[in-house]
């Protein structure tokens, strides 16, 4: 049959323990919707006893299905589900603080969205699933205009396509070790979207991506926008892959620093771009390797601008048929490239340029922009200070075709070791 509807609608206080809806029978059962409103006050789910809910570390990869099929065979806080059939959605709206423990909607065919708002205070949940073993997965929206948003993890998880993530916060954003997740086996993974007017802490770590949106056709955008503080991803990596279409665009935006490990936009058709924008502090990627990659046809470009300095490790831009292009730009600082390499590289086709540009000196590792027919542009240049680049080679090659030109320029010093433009045809 189908689970009954919960709804508690009130204009103060909502306090309550573990709320769950069932549906057993077949693919027509749905489970039934969850929904709690306070008008002018507060929610919080966790009183009474929870010792019958399930348990998820933050430390747990719930990209594996022992994780993600948590709530098949266990109790949430909030939890409806289908073993069937479909899950119904839950939906949480105060106007000052909303607590919670686990929510689930978890269904045999599709599951449910999961909606949690608070217009004045801030939200505290554990993890928030939305899992579908056949069909597709809900949406996840959590939205705090005026507070701070902390939670464990976030899971949109389906046979078909994984559901769109977005969180909204006027406050801070912090996930503590766990991570964000929108996955389909077989179709298009969600875009992941996080905006947040305070800083922006993600978690992860070296073998659980921070944030995550994979699917074989298409890999989600992922967007991560500080108003007023910083990004730190520090502890592990941020992706989106397909492993036979397109990846996704992924996006960080501070005012203050960005401070990231690993960023990779993988699809077998297409890699996405990747960018990073400060607007009045620095960028350091030099813990991890940003990385486009397309084994079938064109990568994405980087991007990384800041008004302070910006410090890169390995820089790639892999693209059968095209790689793309490499930008670094400081507006009033210096830039550090020497703890890595950066590479365009296209075996087939087209590499493409890679240019830096800063106000203050500048400090290169090797550059290479390498393409079978053509080679891309290398320009280097500072406005005030000088420019060293004798840890490696400064190399645009053609094997079949044209090399692009090599150019440095600033008012002060010029220390450089190898360079070189060589192509089959002609040499920039």
């Amino acid at each position: 049959g189908t689970g009954g509807d919960v709804q508690l609608d009130a204009f103060g206080n909502v306090s309550t323990g573990m709320i769950q809806s069932w549906a057993l029978g077949n693919a027509e059962a749905r489970g039934g919707n969850i929904s709690i409103i306070s008008r002018n006050g507060a929610i919080d789910t966790t009183v009474g006893d929870l010792s019958q809910m399930a348990t998820i570390s933050p430390d747990a990869d719930v990209t594996l299905d022992e994780f993600a099929n948590t709530f098949r065979n266990a109790s949430g806080n909030l939890n409806t589900y289908a073993v069937n059939g479909s899950g119904g959605s839950v939906s949480l709206e105060a106007k000052t603080d909303i607590t919670t423990s686990h929510i689930s909607s978890y269904g045999g065919a599709n599951s449910g969205s999961a909606t949690i708002t608070s217009s004045e205070g801030n939200i505290n949940t554990g993890v928030v699933f939305s899992v579908a073993t056949n069909g597709g997965g809900g949406n996840i929206t959590i939205n705090a205009p005026g507070g701070n948003v902390s939670v464990s993890h976030i899971n949109s998880y389906a046979a078909q396509q994984g559901g769109h993530i977005n969180i909204t916060t006027g406050g801070t954003f912090d996930i503590g070790a766990a991570t964000i997740n929108s996955f389909s086996k077989s179709t298009v993974a969600g875009d992941i979207t996080v905006t947040a007017a305070g800083d922006v802490n993600l978690g992860g770590d070296n073998s659980r991506s921070a944030v995550s949106s994979e699917g074989p056709q298409r890999g989600g955008n992922v967007s991560i926008t500080s108003s007023g503080g910083a990004i730190n991803t520090i502890r592990c990596t941020i992706e989106s892959n397909s492993e036979h279409g397109t990846a996704g665009t992924v996006t960080l935006i501070a005012t203050g620093d960005v401070i990231t490990t690993n960023i990779r936009s993988e699809g077998s058709q297409r890699g996405g771009d990747i960018i990073a924008n400060s607007n009045n502090g620095q960028i350091n990627t030099s813990w991890g390797e940003l990385r486009s990659f397309s084994d079938g046809a064109v990568a994405g470009n980087v991007s990384l601008r800041a008004n302070s300095d910006v410090t890169t490790a390995g820089i790639l831009s892999y693209g059968l048929e095209q790689g793309g292009g490499l930008s670094i730009i400081s507006f009033a600082g210096q830039i550090y490239t020497t703890r890595g390499n950066m590479n365009s590289y296209s075996p087939n086709g087209v590499a493409g340029f890679a240019g830096i540009s800063a106000f203050g000196d500048v400090f290169v590792g090797g550059i290479r922009s390498n393409g079978y027919r053509q080679g891309g542009s290398i320009s280097i240049g500072t406005s005030t200070g000088t420019i060293t680049a004798t840890r490696g080679n400064l190399d645009s090659l053609s094997d079949n075709g044209v090399a692009g030109a090599v150019t440095l320029k600033a008012p002060g010093d010029i220390m450089v070791g190898n360079i070189r433009s060589q192509g089959y045809e002609v040499g920039g």
